[in-house]
């Protein structure tokens, strides 16, 4: 949904709240993720699975690529820049481009980044690492944030048929770590 709630909706169509239709041409093929930019001006969309084209959808239509191997497009407030991810090493980091030019890198995690957001007005870089931590990084001067440290992801019980009696397992207790 954009700033004055127009949204995308399927066929690739832009719908405002006077319900006024307006077509972006001819959806493409097997699309799963698509963000609107704030201002409705364009869709940053993934065609296929992780990772994979990321491409842009003006209002006249015509696309054009933002980068050959991306996941999980977000868009600031302005409309001006785009968050995504992409292999950098082997490893899933945070890049930032501004239409029309490359990405640059925005996170230097040794174990990657699994999902990641940008805020909307703040220029702050919202991730997931692999090591569990929950980090935030401004993208005006790189200074990088920790706010949950890394966070131990523990097997979950083996699933027992209904009737068997349950093995032991440690107690947990108010802030531990477990996995459902």
């Amino acid at each position: 949904m954009s700033d004055d709630g127009t949204v995308l909706v399927a066929g690739w169509t832009l719908v405002n709240t006077a319900g006024e239709k307006f077509k972006l041409g001819d959806a493409p093929n097997n699309i799963i993720r698509a963000v609107l930019a704030p201002d409705a001006s364009y869709v940053v969309y993934q065609p296929s699975a992780d990772p994979s084209p990321l491409r842009i959808r003006d209002r006249s239509g015509a696309d054009s690529l933002l980068v050959g191997q991306g996941s999980f497009p977000s868009i600031s407030a302005d409309s001006k820049r785009i968050m995504y991810l992409a292999p950098v090493n082997g490893e899933l980091q945070a890049l930032l481009a501004e239409r029309g030019s490359a990405g640059v890198q925005v996170t230097f995690e040794p174990d990657g980044i699994t999902e990641a957001t940008m805020s909307g007005t703040s220029g702050l870089v919202v991730a997931v690492t692999g090591a569990g931590q929950l980090i935030t990084v401004d993208v005006r001067n790189g200074f990088r944030s920790e706010y949950i440290g890394r966070t131990p992801k523990l097997a979950p019980p083996p699933l027992n048929s209904f009737g068997e009696s349950q093995p032991y397992y440690r107690s947990q207790g108010i802030g531990s770590a477990y996995a459902i």
